[in-house]
C-alpha cells in the first residue's frame, strides 16, 4: 500500500462512496501523497525552501501504479518543476485510479452501478404482494 492509496481509502465515506475531504482539498492532498511516495521510492527529489521547492526526476522507472507512473511522466529528465505547480497536476485522477485498483483486486467491475459498489447498510425490504 502507498500513502496515496491509504489516504483515499481512509477518507472514503462507506455509505455514500464520496470523499470526506472537501472537493477543493482532495486533489492537492492526494497529489502531495503521490509526490511523497515518489520521494520515498527514490524516483524524484524535492529540494529548496518549502514555498519555492522544486522537484526533479532521479529515475523514470515505473512503479506499476497508475497514479505514480502518470506523475513520473510529468517530470522531465534534467529539468526541475516547482512543487507548487506539480502537486495539483499529479493529484487529478488519483482517487479514481486507486479505487479502480482496489476494485480489480476485489474482483469488482467499474461498470457496476453505484448501488452495487456501495451496498446499503440495511437490507432493502420488498413491498408485500397483494392477494388476488
Amino acid at each position: 500500500m502507498t500513502i496515496a492509496s491509504d489516504l483515499v481509502l481512509l477518507t472514503l465515506d462507506p455509505t455514500t462512496g464520496r470523499s470526506l475531504l472537501g472537493s477543493t482539498a482532495t486533489v492537492p492532498v492526494l497529489g502531495g501523497a503521490v509526490l511523497v511516495d515518489l520521494v520515498l521510492a527514490e524516483r524524484c527529489a524535492v529540494e529548496g525552501d518549502p514555498k519555492w521547492a522544486k522537484a526533479r526526476l532521479l529515475s523514470g522507472a515505473p512503479l506499476g501504479s497508475a497514479p505514480h507512473d502518470r506523475a513520473l511522466t510529468r517530470l522531465k529528465p534534467g529539468s526541475e518543476v516547482r512543487v507548487r505547480n506539480l502537486v495539483p497536476r499529479i493529484g487529478k485522477r488519483v482517487r479514481e485510479d486507486v479505487l479502480d485498483q482496489a476494485r480489480r483486486r476485489a474482483g469488482g467491475d467499474r461498470t457496476q452501478g453505484a448501488a452495487a459498489r456501495h451496498p446499503p447498510r440495511h437490507p432493502v425490504r420488498r413491498p408485500r404482494q397483494r392477494a388476488a
